[in-house]
């Protein structure tokens, strides 16, 4: 019983041996701690190498080559397209890069050998070539091609939009983004003739002063460059201090003097003055006016009349206006002139025959002073 025991083991054991012997074979009984076989789990075998980005294992190629660099073979040398004979694609029966044609045998001597054909258009005997060629196609060898160095640059974008390269928004073209005017239709009828003048001019507006425009205008004449100085102001003839010409101490137009400075009240004031002339105090204006000139403001202007209208008659003017100008800006004379007042800054006075000053004349006077009672 222990031979048997013996065996079954040494059976056992050689059965592992083999099973680790050999590559492909797999275990599927083991002997356990109390000498009997059991059955262990299947463990799956680690699954090939992956290729995280794609690609075909093992090197994980993603452009069809082999081997650890992914190697593309380079395919053959193209054949010739316009045909010949590889590699030069010859095709006038010649050899070499330059498809020569070996001239043809020379027959012996039996007569002096003829010269040498000329060419009636010039070039470089026997093929005539005057390209810098030879052979009979005055072959002219390409300049070799240089190496590429990098790729050339990107075109340059454009910040605020448009078509490269100069970022024309406009649809036009160049560095001026030009673009071509649309075209002219062809006239299809005459232009009308132009508007004629019953009362004679020059159209469009039968203007007969020279003038243009709907007003008929004529520019006025340039205005000459002054020769001298303009005048000095005038002078105050009955003295006094210039502007306003005052000769009692006063300023502005009204040569108005500042009463002085009241004092503190220490008894009752005295009643104002009274006017023995009579009139209003404190300056006995009985003229109505006030201030120490008594000074009356003129009365307001009325506004312009305008001229009885001219005598009914047929309208002399097609385009409107007034005749005998057909001024339609309300202004006078062959230019149509609307008179303008000159600014009142600008406005001279004569100087008054009283001595006064001011639009008014009006001479300075002082109030009659009465005493104060004791």
């Amino acid at each position: 019983m222990c031979l048997a025991f013996f065996l079954q083991r040494l059976l056992v054991l050689l059965g592992c041996l083999l099973a680790a012997s050999s590559g492909n074979a797999e275990i599927t009984t083991v002997l356990g701690q109390n000498g009997y076989d059991y059955t262990p789990p299947k463990v799956p075998f680690p699954p090939p190498p992956s290729c995280p980005s794609g690609g075909v294992p093992p090197y994980c190629c993603t452009n069809g080559g082999q081997g650890p660099n992914c190697v593309v073979p380079t395919p053959p040398p193209p054949s010739c397209p316009a045909g010949g004979v590889p590699p030069y694609c010859c095709t006038n029966g010649g050899s070499g890069p330059n498809c020569y044609v070996p001239p043809p045998p020379t027959p012996p001597p039996t007569r002096p050998p003829p010269p040498p054909p000329s060419c009636p258009a010039g070039g470089v005997p026997p093929y005539c070539c005057t390209n810098g060629g030879s052979g009979p196609n005055c072959y002219v060898p390409p300049p070799p091609t240089p190496p590429p160095t990098r790729p050339p640059p990107p075109p340059p974008r454009c910040p605020a939009g448009g078509v490269p390269p100069y970022c024309c928004t406009n649809g036009g073209t160049g560095p001026n983004c030009y673009v071509p005017p649309p075209p002219t239709p062809p006239p299809t009828r005459p232009p009308p003739p132009p508007p004629s003048c019953p009362a004679g001019g020059v159209p469009p507006y039968c203007c007969t002063n020279g003038g243009s425009g709907p007003n008929c205008y004529v520019p006025p004449p340039p205005t000459p460059p002054p020769t001298r100085p303009p005048p000095p102001p005038p002078r105050c003839p009955a003295g006094g201090v210039p502007p306003y010409c005052c000769t009692n101490g006063g300023t502005g137009p009204n040569c108005y003097v500042p009463p002085p400075p009241t004092p503190p009240p220490t008894r009752p004031p005295p009643p104002p003055p009274s006017c023995p002339a009579g009139g209003v105090p404190p300056y006995c204006c009985t003229n109505g006016g006030s201030g120490p000139n008594c000074y009356v403001p003129p009365p307001p202007t009325r506004p312009p009349t305008r001229p009885p209208p001219p005598p009914t008659r047929p309208p002399s003017c097609p385009a409107g206006g007034v005749p005998p100008y057909c001024c339609t800006n309300g202004g006078q004379g062959p230019n149509c002139v609307v008179p303008t007042r000159p600014p009142k800054g600008e406005e001279y006075l004569p100087p008054c025959p009283n001595g006064g000053q001011g639009p008014n004349c009006v001479v300075p006077t002082r109030p009659p002073v009465t005493p104060a009672p004791r």
